[in-house]
This record gives C-alpha cells, structure tokens and sequence, in this order.
C-alpha cells in the first residue's frame, strides 16, 4: 500500500530509465494486488455457498427458508437481521451495505452535489454584470496611487 513515506517523486536526480522501471515495479506490483484480490473474492464466494450444518440448516428451516438457499451466506444474512432486530447498530449498518443503502454514502453523494450547487453559484455571481438600471454595463474603474516611478522607464 502506498503512503508519503515509501513513494519516490520523479525528480531530476532519477534518470527517465530509472523512472520507468520504478513505474514498471509499481505496475507489477499493483497487478498482483488485483490478482490476490480476485482470488480472495473467489475464496469468500465459494465459502458463502457452503452447505450448513444440521443445526443451522433447522434454523432456517423453522424461518421458512427453502432448503436449496440454505447456505452460509443466507446463515450470515439471517443471523446479522436478528442481531439488528435486537438493536445491534452494527448489524443494522451490514444489513444497509448489504441492500445497497449505505447511508454514509448517500449523505457523501447529497453533499457531493450541494458542493457543485455552491461552486455553480460563485462562478455565476463572479460573471454578473454590473448596472446601474440603465440596462448599460458600468464601466469599472481602478485607480492605482502614484508610486514615484516614470511611465517612460
């Protein structure tokens, strides 16, 4: 993982080679991130699809689950539902994520916007023109003191 402390800037003291063979370790070493990513995601997959065992499978029974969704995932899906039912906001957060309705992330998209509202705002209240009624533009004056200098130089 990337931070201050072990990133290189391309300066003058690194040669254009040098730059791209760091850039080419970075690239390596960013492909097989992805790689043991992909292969994690895989193993959980394959994990959550495992058969239950005879306990949790009269469980889920007893819930009304059929019996060809009763998996390790539906098993962890069910037990975090009760949780939250008992008030654990933590299971509730799960259940939310799980849904797609991550609060956190939609109040991070409310102010996403509102920010371009503002900026749209200030961009359009710096190009209002100036009047004053007549439907002309005033002109704008800058008067700038004397600071003892000769235009001619």
């Amino acid at each position: 993982m990337a931070n201050e402390q072990n990133l290189k800037p391309f300066s003058s003291d690194q040669s254009r080679e040098e730059a791209a063979k760091n850039g080419k370790k970075g690239g390596v070493a960013s492909g097989e991130a992805k790689r043991k990513k992909k292969a994690l995601k895989k193993t959980i997959e394959m994990v959550m699809s495992l058969p239950v065992d005879e306990g949790t499978r009269q469980a889920l029974e007893k819930l009304g689950i059929a019996e060809d969704e009763q998996n390790v995932q539906t098993a962890v899906i069910v037990g975090q539902a009760l949780k939250a039912m008992r008030g654990d906001t933590k299971a509730a957060d799960f259940i939310a994520k799980y849904l797609g309705c991550d609060p956190h992330v939609e109040l991070e998209k409310e102010r996403v916007k509102l920010e371009k509202k503002r900026v749209e705002l200030q961009e359009q209240m710096l190009n209002l023109p100036t009047t004053d009624g007549d439907g002309d533009e005033d002109d704008v004056h800058i008067y700038l003191p004397d600071n003892g200098r000769d235009d001619d130089g």
